[in-house]
């Protein structure tokens, strides 16, 4: 089963991509997935298997997530946001 990152702002600047898609079952499954599909983001968006407190994520444009044992379907779309905003 695969499900797909929709990065934006500094993920996307940093990994170069705008979508990555990783197999995965549970959340904390896809953002090991996504550390190793795009090392760049390992350390400044993704710490120890988890987000930074500074991204955010929202499953399919619903609701944000965050618990790492989070059962994911397959072709979720996790969309990988800053949690910063300007003004």
């Amino acid at each position: 089963m695969t499900v797909i990152f929709e990065l934006f702002g500094p993920a996307r600047l940093r990994a170069g991509h705008a979508e990555i898609t990783v197999p995965a079952r549970t959340l904390g499954e896809a953002l090991r997935g996504l550390a190793t599909a795009c090392p760049s983001l390992s350390g400044p968006v993704i710490q120890d298997g988890q987000l930074s407190r500074h991204f955010r994520l929202s499953l399919n444009g619903r609701s944000f997530v965050s618990d790492p044992d989070l059962e994911l379907n397959s072709s979720d779309r996790l969309l990988l946001l800053s949690a910063e905003s300007g003004g």
